[in-house]
């Protein structure tokens, strides 16, 4: 599946998951903006979330970078997000059919960030995201 497909797959998922929780959608015309969609509280407040697609690595975990990547002929491009604007991150993992919603705030002096779905082979619990922990929003 296209990167671009996968993006929109996850954009789905979590417009249904949130809807479902009694969240109602806004979202920005144009790609300029630095989150994906507004999930617009029942009290109206907003939250930005920026979403992701991740699949499941063979040690158990899904792993997001906090930096987008974008490319033509001449050059290549590494843009760190701007967590001051970003609420969440919402991260799809297809294996796992669910979504986890990290706060930007707990990532602030990371380059990226893993959740945990299958146990680790030497059972470590310390320092572990556990993505079924970030599954309420």
């Amino acid at each position: 599946m296209h990167t671009k497909d996968k993006g929109s797959v996850a954009e789905a998922i979590v417009i249904s998951d949130l809807t479902r929780k009694g969240y109602r959608i806004a979202l920005p015309i144009g790609e300029n903006v630095p989150f994906d969609l507004i999930a617009i509280r029942p009290d109206y407040g907003l939250v930005k979330i920026q979403i992701k697609y991740r699949k499941l690595s063979p040690n158990g975990t899904v792993s997001v970078k906090l930096s987008s990547t974008w490319k033509n002929s001449a050059i290549t491009r590494v843009v760190r997000y701007n967590l001051d604007v970003i609420d969440y991150f919402a991260v799809y993992c297809p294996e796992a059919n669910a979504v986890a919603y990290v706060p930007s705030a707990e990532l602030k002096k990371h380059k990226v960030f893993a959740l945990r779905i299958n146990p680790s082979r030497n059972n470590q619990a310390s320092h572990v995201r556990a993505f079924e922990t970030y599954s309420t929003f």
